[in-house]
This record gives C-alpha cells, sequence and structure tokens, in this order.
C-alpha cells in the first residue's frame, strides 16, 4: 500500500521492518537477526525445470477497469491467473535458488562443463587471462592467497548466462560440480 504496486518482495520486507519497529517499540530493545544459510544438494543432480520452460511466453496477470476499481477501495487491482495459466507460468520458473557448485580440489580441469555449455558461461582460461584482468587476480588471491604466478589454467564461470540446467554437473567425470538447493531463514535472537 505504501508504494503502489510494487512487488510482494517489497511488500513483505515493507512488512518485516514495521514488525522489528513494533517489537522495538514493545520490549524497548533493539531485536536482533541471524540468518541461516542452508544448502541441499539436489538428487541426482539435476534442477527438475519443464522441457522447452524458455520457450513459454510471459503472460501478464489481469487487471480490474479503472472504473471498477474507482468504485470500491477494496477491489483487488490484478485478477491473478485461472489455474491452468498459473501452472503454465509457473513452468517457466529458472530455479534460481539452485546454483552450481564448483570443487576446486576435485577439478582436473578437463573442459567437459564448459564444452556442453548451453549458455557458454563457462571457460577454461589460462593464467596469463586471469592475471590480465584485475578481477580475476583478486578472486584468485582470494581462493589461493598468493599472485596467479607460472603457467595453468581455471575454470571461470559467468553466473549472469547460468540457467541452472545441470549439464554441466551431470557432464563432469569426477564430480566436482553439484547442485545445490540454496534457502535463507532469518532466526530472530532471543537474549
Amino acid at each position: 500500500m505504501a508504494y503502489g504496486p510494487k512487488l510482494i518482495i517489497d511488500a513483505v520486507a515493507s512488512g518485516k521492518t514495521a514488525a522489528m519497529a513494533v517489537h522495538e517499540y514493545i520490549s524497548a530493545a533493539k531485536p536482533e537477526v541471524k540468518i541461516e544459510e542452508r544448502h541441499m544438494t539436489v538428487p541426482d543432480n539435476v534442477a527438475a525445470q519443464y522441457w522447452d520452460y524458455e520457450k513459454l511466453p510471459r503472460v501478464g496477470t489481469g487487471a480490474e477497469a479503472a472504473e471498477a476499481r474507482l468504485k470500491d477501495v477494496f477491489t483487488l487491482v490484478e485478477t491473478g491467473y485461472a489455474k491452468d495459466e498459473a501452472e503454465i507460468q509457473g513452468k517457466r520458473c529458472l530455479n534460481c535458488a539452485v546454483n552450481t557448485i564448483f570443487d576446486g580440489n576435485k577439478c582436473i580441469l578437463c573442459g567437459g562443463c564448459a564444452d556442453v555449455c548451453p549458455e557458454y558461461c563457462l571457460k577454461l582460461v589460462s593464467l596469463d587471462r586471469i592475471r590480465a584482468s584485475e578481477t580475476l587476480t583478486m578472486l584468485y588471491k582470494a581462493r589461493f592467497g598468493k599472485e596467479p604466478i607460472g603457467s595453468g589454467s581455471a575454470i571461470v564461470k559467468d553466473e549472469d548466462r547460468c540457467i541452472r540446467c545441470s549439464l554441466c554437473a551431470k557432464r563432469c567425470p569426477v564430480d566436482a560440480i553439484t547442485m545445490e538447493r540454496f534457502s535463507f531463514k532469518e532466526v530472530l535472537i532471543d537474549e
């Protein structure tokens, strides 16, 4: 209500902020919240997606006419989807909570994952290319604690392009890639 027709995520966040403020006012103490991160390995390394999900068009929800909304302040703006339409739109899910997890200690740098990636988001690159990039050099230092010197290679992933198809995990001969579902839970810390 505060910001008009924004995303429901914004509404939930605003509600949580208000609830915390009410809790703080009533208890006269600022509540502490910690975030618990949970990882669950996806069975058979397959992030289940509907066949040809990327070809399903996005269909917007219907809306009540402005005249009808002006007659009654309690009239819903969006009419939502019918059951069959909602199921079709649900099939467009990209499984954003599922991510590829790479175990660098197991990886043999065969490049098989890069070969099967339909979005070309995985690349086998030499240390020369890592040294040429300030960002990649910084990541290398964070992981190994030293400069990328000598010869060798690494697999680099562009997270923005990944569609979580799990082909890389299926292709990996040494199980260095797994698919894991992430979830986060906010927990109120009682003192």
